[in-house]
């Protein structure tokens, strides 16, 4: 019997000891921290706050027709050619619900790009990177392929293929990514891994996974540096126009 008794006592023991040794494991203090944020997740979500959604004025509304990016802190955006080709009032809207009415000022038929200009003055933007795209490299691509039911999303691939031609636009030198793209992400910026944008998607292929268009970043910085010519060269125009009124 006293035999029993010991064993039992032991039992008992071990139990209480496991039990306290569990309840050390899980204790709180001895829990893992919340995950910080990984560095992609900081560019990305960076990245979405220059991000915009283009619509156009149409029978008195607003129609989202694709997505672009704010390219300077004077309020210059890039956005694609064939998303900017009407002659009708525009606007641009932040994932937070600002909105801010767009002229076009430039459309290169040469790179799909479309620059507008909207008033700001210290705006978030986005940098062009200076060296063009390379084969396998990661990227992730920010638009609104639906309009504000999906805004700011990113989807994810490579870089699948350099220097291609897309004769039904009339484009050359365009690079392929495997990210998915779709109707309304037009426009939309394409980022390498360090928040740098590389290109913008312009088309995908139809009927086809995977195989979407972009324009290098080095072409969208020569049609800013074009639109921003452009514009002034019209305010000197203005100007010239305005003196020679008040002097007659």
């Amino acid at each position: 019997m006293k035999k029993i008794h010991y064993i039992l006592i032991c039992f008992a023991i071990v139990a209480v000891c496991t039990l306290a040794w569990l309840g050390t494991i899980a204790s709180p203090d001895m829990l893992d921290p919340a995950p910080q944020p990984h560095l992609i997740e900081l560019m990305l979500f960076d990245a979405q706050k220059s991000t915009v959604r283009v619509s156009v004025e149409y029978e008195g509304t607003f129609k989202h027709v694709g997505s672009g990016f704010v390219a300077s802190p004077d309020g210059y955006i890039i956005t694609a050619r064939h998303v900017a080709d009407m002659p009708a009032p525009y606007r641009v809207t932040w994932q937070n619900g600002i909105y801010a009415d767009a002229t076009v000022v430039f459309v290169s038929t040469f790179t799909d790009c479309a620059v507008l200009k909207i008033d700001g003055v210290g705006l978030d933007c986005l940098s062009l990177r200076a060296t063009r795209p390379h084969l396998g490299e990661t990227v992730y691509v920010i638009g609104s392929p639906v309009g504000e039911l999906f805004e700011n999303y990113v989807t994810r691939g490579i870089v699948a293929k350099l220097r291609v031609a897309l004769p039904a636009l009339n484009l050359t030198d365009l690079f392929m990514i495997d990210a998915a793209v779709n109707v309304g992400n037009s426009g939309g910026p394409i980022f390498d891994e360090h928040g740098y944008v590389i290109g913008i998607a312009i088309a995908k292929m139809p009927h086809a996974d995977g195989m979407g268009f972009a324009v290098c970043a080095e072409d969208i910085a020569d049609t800013l540096q074009k639109a921003r010519n452009e514009k002034r060269a019209r305010s000197s125009s203005a100007s010239a126009v305005e003196v020679a009124t008040v002097g007659s």
